[in-house]
Parts: C-alpha cells; structure tokens; sequence
C-alpha cells in the first residue's frame, strides 16, 4: 500500500538522496536526474550522509543500512534479492501509527551483468518510485510503464512480461497512467487523477 512522506518532506516536495552505490554511483546520478524530469511532484536533491532521507546503495543480494533516525533511533533494515536480474529492492521505514514513511534504503543489483547502462537507468527509476511512496508490490503499475512487474529482459530492453509486444519496449523510460497518478497523488495536492 502507498505511503506519503512525513508532512515536513512532503511540503517541501524534496527527497534528499545519499548516492552511496559503489558501482551504481554515475547510474544513479543519471537515474536521479531523469527521475527529477518526469514529473512526479517530488524530486531528489543530493546530500551526502545519514541525514539524507533515501541511501541508495549497491548489493550483492544480501544487504542491510543502518537508519540514525530522531523517532525511531537506531534501526536496521534487511534485504534479500536475486542481485543478478533486473531489479533492485528498496526498503522503507514506515511510522506505524500514522502509516508515513520516515526513511527509505534503495538496494540496487551488484551481480546484474550484460544490461546496459541505459536499463540500469530504469532499474533505478523502478526503486526511486517505491522510495518516494509506492513502497510495496501491490503499487506496481498493472497495466504498463517501468514500474509494471514483472518486467523482462531481452535484446538490450525490458518490456512488460506477458503482454506480447503490446507496449515499445525500454529505454527510453516509459511511465505508466497509474504510476504518475498514484505517486503525483502522494506529493500534490488535488493531483487531478482518477
């Protein structure tokens, strides 16, 4: 289920992003600033440090970032992925009561071989749209878009499994209808979707 940002972040309609990914670094970088493009209602602005509300770092499938955090304190979250396919994973820290996230670890694909620097790209994209609000599978896009899963790999581009070709495949980057509404949603006011 989405969840907004605490209200502080959310008014100023930043994230301010720790690019922590050795490996990843300049694809991220890449990533962040197209993302800022796309017009979400929300963009990353870099700050080195815990203080940033996402890390985005590079993993070997196993992973964990500690979050210094002045409600919750010290916490770790955990992940584990396949770090050699097309997705990363990203975890959020969710105030339980009033269900807002507090911070978010972007964990991206270390072991990922043969893609291009362009799907890489996307691969960022797909985990900065869950870090910014879209934080569990169920948000994913279900009709198309980067943020539609499961996506395959195939000649150079991902494109939505089991549509047959309905859709061009990526890059260039491709944003689903419900993937703008329901992060646009989360970040603006009256975002006018249906």
């Amino acid at each position: 289920m989405a969840n907004p940002w605490k209200r502080k972040v959310r008014s100023s309609g930043k994230l301010t992003v720790w690019n922590a990914a050795e490996g990843w670094a300049a694809i991220a970088k890449e990533a962040i600033n197209t993302f800022n493009t796309l017009g979400f209602g929300v963009k990353f602005e870099f700050l080195d440090g815990d203080k940033a509300d996402v890390v985005v770092k590079a993993s070997d499938g196993t992973s964990s970032h500690k979050f210094k955090d002045p409600y919750f304190g010290e916490y770790t979250v955990n992940v584990t992925f396949d770090a050699g396919s097309v997705h990363g994973r990203t975890k959020t820290l969710v105030e339980p009561d009033k269900k807002i996230i507090m911070k978010a670890a972007v964990f991206l694909p270390n072991k990922l071989t043969g893609a291009t620097a362009k799907v890489k790209e996307i691969v960022v994209i797909h985990e900065l749209i869950h870090a910014a609000g879209l934080d569990d599978n169920k948000d994913h896009d279900k009709v198309s878009g980067l943020f539609y899963s499961p996506l395959e790999y195939g000649s150079g581009k991902l494109s939505e499994w089991g549509l047959g070709g309905k859709y061009p495949p990526m890059p260039p980057v491709r944003i689903g209808a419900a993937t703008m509404c329901n992060l646009k949603s989360l970040w603006v006011d009256n975002a006018g979707c249906d």
